[in-house]
């Protein structure tokens, strides 16, 4: 096997194992020198040496905790900058919603010592909040996908429906300055879909890396995003762009 295909697969499998899931659409848009077929091989070539796990026109990675942990530890500095301000945002009695992801989680270890409602579907979100005695706290329920820490049901689809939230606090697979955050799943989008309508406020927590101008699949509209949180690396002109669509920057 030649060294370019090796780098190559060796890239692949430290995509999946970073964003969960990639679909053959987005492994192409990355190597746009290699064909589809070529890369479909590569595919079958990984899932066969359990490197990863080919499912029909995209890649899973190896449904371990370990894969979620690894995730975490990305980008560390920036995700405690993002989580401090957003901290910022919440005020005694508001009811917030904390979605999935692991700045959301750097978020859930700096909630405030006051009157709190807090409801989230991420496993590991709910796990870094503190046992504080004025929060109250709803984990939803359903079947748990690992890769991303999430649990999924229709039933927590229904639930959200059910309540109001002040802040909905939420991260994204990436963000396009025009046409909004994407997700990794169909089920992600909808439940922050969901998450969004209920909110009086939709706060986007997304370092620079997440800024893309390649248009992925799952999204929501940018016009649902009121505040971005994010680091100090944010492109001006990426910048500019989010901020004439009316939305505020921190």
């Amino acid at each position: 096997m030649s060294r370019n295909m090796e780098q190559r697969r060796q890239a692949i499998v430290e995509m999946v194992d970073r964003f969960g899931t990639v679909g053959i659409e987005q492994l192409r848009r990355e190597f746009p020198e290699v064909s589809e077929v070529t890369l479909r091989k590569d595919l079958k070539y990984l899932d066969e040496n359990q490197q990863l796990i080919r499912t029909h026109g995209a890649a899973k990675s190896l449904p371990s905790v370990l894969n979620y942990y690894y995730r975490s530890n990305v980008k560390q500095a920036e995700k405690k900058l993002i989580a401090k301000k957003a901290a910022a945002l919440i005020r005694p009695g508001d009811s917030i919603f904390l979605a999935p992801g692991t700045t959301c989680a750097e978020l859930a270890k700096l909630l405030p010592n006051f009157e709190l409602s807090v409801c989230s579907d991420g496993i590991y979100t709910v796990s870094c909040i503190p046992c504080l005695p004025k929060l109250s706290v709803e984990l939803l329920g359903g079947e748990v996908d690992l890769n991303v820490m999430r649990v999924e049901s229709a039933a927590a689809l229904d639930r959200i429906d059910e309540l109001h939230f002040d802040i909905c606090f939420s991260g994204a697979f990436t963000l396009h300055p025009d046409l909004g955050p994407s997700y990794m799943t169909p089920m992600a989008a909808a439940m922050m879909r969901r998450a969004f309508g209920r909110a009086d406020k939709v706060v986007l927590l997304a370092d620079s890396s997440k800024l893309s101008l390649q248009i992925r699949p799952h999204r929501l509209p940018i016009s649902k995003v009121d505040i971005l949180v994010g680091d100090d690396k944010i492109d001006p002109e990426m910048a500019e762009r989010i901020l004439s669509k009316g939305i505020q920057i921190l």
